[in-house]
């Protein structure tokens, strides 16, 4: 597989290579060869075209290239350099400066290309989290409440008689003397229901939204009194949300609405501050 004919005084190659295909390496430097025959030539063209080198014409081989068109290292036999390319079929390398052009300008499509979609599929998925944040916040919200109650002490009532009220009073400040002087009067003290009243039973100075999520699962049901101002007001919309997160994640029935008809509402209030 290897000759090495060098340190001699050889002025002509006439050796014969027909008969073997396995041959690799020929070493005849320091000679003074002039001359090769034509039969021989053409033998170590045969060899050659049989045992070519493949390179890796793809991205992936480009600092191969690249190295090959700026080392100092001589490589013999470029002639017979193949080109391996991406659908696995060889040919010739040509120019290898026009090949490693070519080769820029595609792998920075695909690299360009790989980035675009990584940036599209970041930002899908980006979009479709923070939907689902949107479309369940007030899920995660509750089970955020319900593990900050705990971590203070409070914890869901199961059965009944777990209970600490009946109920949990929900209204807006329009509502204040309904529910103190007509609504108390008739559940508490006429029937014996224990209510749970912000005014009355929420404690100065503590945690609003944790005092409203302990009152409704402490609470066998959440009463909303509808006004026509609860829309607007911000803790009865926290009160609502929070007694349907009780009944989809308890399968119990938590809420209940007290409707007072607008009419009605207006002959005790200021009509035109409640007419809209």
């Amino acid at each position: 597989m290897y000759i090495h004919l060098s340190d001699n005084k050889l002025r002509a190659l006439n050796i014969s290579f027909a008969t073997n295909r396995h041959f690799r390496f020929i070493n005849a430097a320091k000679n003074s060869i002039s001359w090769i025959g034509r039969q021989r030539r053409d033998n170590l063209d045969d060899i050659a075209r049989t045992h070519p080198v493949d390179l890796p014409c793809t991205c992936e081989g480009l600092e191969i290239l690249k190295w090959l068109s700026s080392t100092k290292v001589s490589i013999l036999n470029k002639d017979f350099l193949k080109c391996s390319t991406q659908a696995a079929h060889a040919e010739d390398i040509g120019n290898l400066e026009l090949r490693i052009n070519e080769l820029q300008m595609q792998c920075m499509s695909i690299t360009l290309l790989v980035v675009l979609s990584s940036v599209a599929a970041a930002m899908l998925i980006t979009f479709l989290g923070l939907s689902l944040i949107y479309r369940y916040r007030w899920r995660l919200l509750y089970l955020r409440n319900v593990a900050l109650t705990r971590l203070l002490g409070n914890h869901e009532a199961k059965e009944p008689c777990d209970f600490a009220y009946n109920a949990f009073i929900v209204h807006t400040e329009t509502a204040h003397n309904f529910v103190l002087e007509e609504l108390r009067q008739e559940l508490k003290s006429q029937r014996g229901h224990k209510l749970c009243i912000p005014e009355v039973d929420f404690m100065p100075g503590s945690l609003l939204v944790t005092d409203i999520l302990a009152a409704v699962t402490s609470s066998m049901t959440t009463v909303v009194i509808c006004t026509p101002d609860i829309m607007q007001d911000i803790s009865a919309e926290y009160s609502v949300k929070m007694a349907l997160n009780v009944e989809h994640f308890s399968k119990r029935k938590a809420l209940f609405l007290i409707l007072i008809e607008q009419e009605t509402f207006l002959e005790n209030h200021n009509e035109d501050q409640y007419r809209n």
